[in-house]
């Protein structure tokens, strides 16, 4: 049985991980943070450091298979630079996987700081995560060459939990 996956992808403090979860819990599927699964389960401190993805989405694979997820999967990620890229293509080649879209979620630079500085985590800055994903931008244009790529702009109030509930409708409304 294949797995759907959705992709959802853009800059640190867009609202990925609140509109991804929004939208499995409304579509009835699995919602999975690559980054929080990296620091969780397998207990890597920085997802970003000297981390072969390739074997991260081996561990991810065997994690879907042994908790018998299937249906669809909503896969919060950073394609970016371009190992982590070819890491998460080659993930997406797997015979019981299947594409299905690839969500892009954006925000204002100056919207998505203001969401980082109430989450910070240790290593970088706040700045430079926004640094590092915007010199990296050109790796999640390779990605929306999909099929079925869906732009959201988010830029809206974290305490309008009710905003987040909208725009996963609208993209369920789009897949």
């Amino acid at each position: 049985m294949k797995t759907s996956c959705i992709v959802i992808v853009g800059k640190p403090g867009a609202g990925k991980s609140s509109i991804g979860s929004e939208l499995a819990r409304r579509i009835g599927g699995a919602y999975i943070s690559l980054g929080a699964f990296m620091r969780e389960m397998m207990h890597i401190p920085d997802p970003h450091i000297g981390v072969d993805k390739n074997f991260v989405y081996e561990v991810l694979q065997k994690y879907l298979t042994e908790k018998k997820v299937f249906g669809t999967l909503v896969l919060d990620c950073h394609p970016y630079p371009k190992d982590d890229l070819e890491a998460l293509q080659a993930f997406m080649r797997k015979p019981s996987l299947d594409l299905r879209a690839v969500i892009h979620v954006t925000a204002d630079d100056k919207v998505a700081l203001n969401r980082l500085k109430k989450r910070l985590r240790p290593g970088q800055t706040c700045e430079e995560r926004l640094k590092y994903f915007n010199d990296n931008r050109h790796f999640i244009d390779e990605l929306l060459q999909h099929k079925l790529s869906i732009h959201i702009e988010n830029n809206v109030d974290f305490g309008d939990a009710s905003a987040f509930g909208d725009i996963a409708e609208e993209i369920s409304r789009k897949l």
